[in-house]
């Protein structure tokens, strides 16, 4: 079973794949004992900034068991997957770039979309060779690219492939950072050999095995970049600016380098929640002196949008009262293992839940392999729940009416094994005919 919103099926590359780094690489996130050294230009003050006031208004943490940790004034809470049965675990999250809602991603590649985060499919169910350990959104939110240990880059919505150093790194892949445009991305290894893809090369950083590299951001233009190192070192380069490093002991291992909003400073997160701030980064709150059922490994800055400023009226308005009447309220259509097949009409705002029998244990797997059109149908959720038949599980996919039209999605469950296959052991479709 998967832990998936839903899977989007990329077809096999036909390349061969490095196993060895997958088991480093968890072990690595979930904090095995590895570390960094020294680089381009090294932080020589720790100028740490707390209280709120930075560009950003706050942040969310995600720990690996999916839950997720507000911090700021005002900062909303979409959901988590705390407390649901995931197959891998979460290794990052990223926040839409409305501060709208943020996707959390799976070490197999499972995306979760909570808020106005859109779902543009995932690599779970793809039997990945490697844990995905990355995610990148896209600049306007409508795609996002997954990076694995082996270095390879897997794209969705419009995030477009520039390229990956699939085979080329020292060692295990562990951070990616895009370009302003989203034309190209950089990729760190824990060597600290930084692989440029359709940008300009940047300098790599000389670290030690003791100390490997585990974070990269880039500078608000493009031009320079922050490495983060397991034990809080801080390298930077092009017009990144030195701006402090953590010099004393820790109580847990650094797992991310997140920069601010605007570039102008950075969060370095502790494995235990423990969150430092420097340059503009503000100071809103960890879960450093908690405790907590799985480590910390992601850190999502929130900037909500700043809504236009009303244009004052040059006339006077003019009131017109017209007859209310009865809004309908959104309905929900539940449909059932034996009711593939089923035309289901809707209005805009109306669900569908569809609920199927799995065996995750088993290694069998529905997946959405193909639709819907999210200008008809959102893809909302997928999750598996106790309760299905012969002491099985049930798998529950979530959809919303979003515009008029038909769509048709169309489910897959895969039969357990190592290679994906296009046959599948059972299909499920229904058509949603949404009227406005």
């Amino acid at each position: 079973m998967t832990s998936g919103d839903a899977v989007a099926l990329r077809p096999p590359t036909g390349r061969v794949r490095h196993l060895i780094v997958a088991a480093a690489v968890v072990a690595a996130l979930l904090g095995a004992a590895v570390a960094v050294g020294s680089a381009p230009a090294r932080a020589t003050t720790t100028t740490t900034k707390p209280g709120p006031g930075g560009p950003g208004d706050g942040y969310w943490l995600v720990a690996g068991d999916g839950g997720v940790f507000s911090f700021g004034p005002g900062i909303p809470f979409y959901g988590s997957e705390g407390g649901h049965h995931l197959s891998s675990p979460i290794v990052d999250m990223v926040a839409t770039p409305d501060g709208g809602g943020y996707w959390l991603v799976a070490g197999d590649g499972g995306v979760f979309t909570f808020g106005d985060a859109g779902f543009f499919g995932s690599a779970a169910g793809t039997r990945l060779p490697a844990p995905i350990v990355d995610m990148v959104a896209t600049p306007d939110g409508r795609g996002y690219w997954l990076l694995d240990a082996d270095g390879q880059v897997i794209n969705f919505g419009d995030a477009t492939f520039h390229g990956d150093p699939l085979g080329q790194l020292r060692s295990s892949a562990v951070a990616m950072a895009r370009n302003p445009a989203g034309t190209g991305y950089w990729i760190l290894d824990q060597s600290g050999d930084i692989v440029a893809e359709n940008v300009p090369t940047e300098p790599s950083v000389v670290v030690s095995t003791s100390d490997p590299a585990v974070g990269l951001a880039e500078t608000a233009d493009g031009g320079g970049d922050w490495v983060a190192s397991r034990t809080g070192q801080v390298w930077s380069s092009g017009d990144a600016p030195v701006l402090g490093e953590i010099s004393g002991p820790l109580n847990a291992p650094i797992v991310s380098l997140t920069a601010t909003p605007d570039g102008g400073g950075y969060w370095l997160l502790g494995q235990d929640g423990g969150v430092f701030t420097y340059g503009d980064a503000a100071f809103y709150g960890s879960t450093g002196s908690e405790h907590l059922n799985a480590p910390v490994l992601g850190l999502a800055p929130w900037r909500p949008a700043t809504p236009p400023s009303p244009t004052p009226p040059t006339t006077p308005p003019t009131t017109i009262t017209t007859p209310t009447t009865a809004t309908t309220p959104p309905t929900t259509t539940n449909l059932g293992a034996g009711q593939s097949g089923t035309v289901v009409d809707l209005s805009p705002g109306d669900s569908v839940v569809v609920s199927l029998p799995t065996c995750p244990d088993c290694g069998d797997n529905w997946a959405l392999r193909s639709g819907p059109d999210p200008e008809v149908l959102q893809f909302e959720s997928s999750s598996v729940e106790p309760g299905g038949t012969a002491g099985g599980e049930t798998q529950v996919f979530r959809f919303v009416a979003t515009g008029a039209g038909s769509t048709t999605p169309v489910l897959w469950e895969y039969p357990p094994g190592p290679e994906l296959t296009e046959s599948p052991d059972n299909t499920y479709t229904f058509t949603a005919t949404v009227s406005s």
